[in-house]
This record gives C-alpha cells, structure tokens and sequence, in this order.
C-alpha cells in the first residue's frame, strides 16, 4: 500500500469510512505519521491506491509511535481517534491514551488525555460497542490491567 513511503508505512492505519454521503473516491480513510513530523491523513477509493490529503500534517500533538485509531462514530456524528501521548507532554511521564475529534477528517480537536481511573492504559483498540452504541470500549484494558474487569462491569451498565 504505502511501500517505500516512510515514515508513513510504520504506523499506518486504515478504515473504511461508515459516515453517510462520504465521497466514493474517499470511501477509505487512514492517519499515519511520527512525532517529528505529525499525523497525515490519506484517502482511497479502494482500499490499495492511497493518496495524502495534502502536505501539512493534521495532527501534530502526540507520540504517533505505533498505530492510531480511527473512525466514523456514528452515534456522536463525528471521527473519532485515539492516540498515544505522555502524561507529562512530549516524552516525559508515563505512555498514555487521548482522544480527539473531527467534523471533516481534516481539522481535529486538540488531543484530550483520557481516563481510567485507578488504572494506566498504555495500549488502544478502541471500538464503537455493537450492543451500546454509544460506549467506545478500548479493548486492551480488559488484557493489560488487573482492575480492567471492575471498570469494564461498570462501563457496561451505563447502557
């Protein structure tokens, strides 16, 4: 897909588009970059030919050091991506997750640090929840953190 197109080729990460009414030339979306440089975006029509969406970065606050999660959320109307970030700003603190938002795929919020209570999440795989559509669960907190299960349990009765 992205061979021979470092840095882009490290991280990055596809999806198809479920927003209503996306253009067939941008049915797929993906965002891939480094910290140097910034989170691109990049659109295809069939998931093989990609093409940037321009050459200034989208995003330039986070590590963008391994993948970085994105969709359509269809119950809040907007993308939705999840990325790596430190605690204390750049490299400094603990590897954590935050959370931005985007009208149009091409202007984002400002990255928010999340929370998760007593634990550290430092890994993301967030997905829209199929039976409470408007939970995102981040996945690697049920396989990484021992008090993951209590806060999951409490997640799934806000349904």
């Amino acid at each position: 897909m992205l061979a021979g197109q470092a840095p882009f080729s490290h991280n990055f990460s596809p999806f198809l588009d479920a927003r209503p009414g996306v253009p067939p030339e941008q049915r797929f979306k993906a965002l891939a970059g480094t910290s140097e440089r910034g989170l691109f975006g990049f659109v295809s029509a069939d998931g093989l030919r990609w093409r940037k969406l321009g050459e200034t970065p989208l995003i330039t606050k986070g590590a963008f050091d391994s993948q970085n999660v994105a969709f359509w959320s269809t119950s809040e109307q907007c993308y939705a991506l999840y990325l790596r970030t430190w605690s204390g700003g750049g490299f400094a603190g603990f590897r954590t997750i935050s959370r931005a938002t985007s009208l149009d795929f091409l202007e984002w919020s400002a990255p928010e640090e999340m929370s998760f209570g007593d634990t550290r999440c430092t890994m993301r795989i967030c997905i829209p929840c199929a039976s409470a559509r408007k939970l995102t669960l981040p996945q690697t907190l049920i396989r990484c953190h021992p008090l993951a299960h209590s806060s999951l349990e409490r997640l799934l009765q806000l349904r």
